[in-house]
This record gives structure tokens, sequence and C-alpha cells, in this order.
């Protein structure tokens, strides 16, 4: 903060550009390494819509290949109630 307070005005810039741009360089980075695995998980989305699902519902089980956390993806109670009635085959839409 006080080199911000003390140095001149372009300089303050010309550091902030050079640090936005090394950020957006490591958020492309990230997106091409979740390229795949993001648009496996949409077309998951797609399916479940295409079945008539109005709220489709992210199951982590259906991916075991990904690596995924069980415990970051686990369902809230009506979710869970709702996967468990579609997968009995009554419709929870």
């Amino acid at each position: 903060m006080c080199w911000g307070a003390t140095t001149d005005l372009g300089t303050v810039f010309g550091f902030a550009d050079v640090t936005m741009g090394l950020l957006a360089v490591v958020n492309l980075i990230a997106l091409i390494m979740l390229f795949k695995c993001g648009l496996r998980i949409l077309k998951d989305f797609d399916v479940q819509r295409r079945q008539g699902i109005k709220q489709p519902i992210f199951d982590a089980n259906q991916h075991p290949d990904l690596d995924l956390d069980p415990k970051a993806w686990e369902l809230e109670p009506e979710e869970a109630e709702a996967l468990k009635q579609r997968l009995e085959g009554s419709p929870a839409k």
C-alpha cells in the first residue's frame, strides 16, 4: 500500500496492468485444463434436460473417473429426495 501511495501514478497503473495480465494467463491455463471435464458435465446436464427434468441434479457418483471429492458434492436434503424419487421411477421434476 505504501508503495502505491508514494510512486508515480503511471508506474502504479503499469504494475497493475502487468499483474492483471499474469492473472488472466493463469485463468486461461486453468480453463484449458478444465475444459474436458466441464464439457462432460455440461453434456450430463443437457441429457437430463432432454429427459424432461426441469431442474437437473449433479450426481458426482456418475463420474467416478473425474476424482471428485464426494463431500464437496453432497446433495441438499430436498435434492437427495428428488434424486431418490427419480431413480425409483416416479417423476420428481
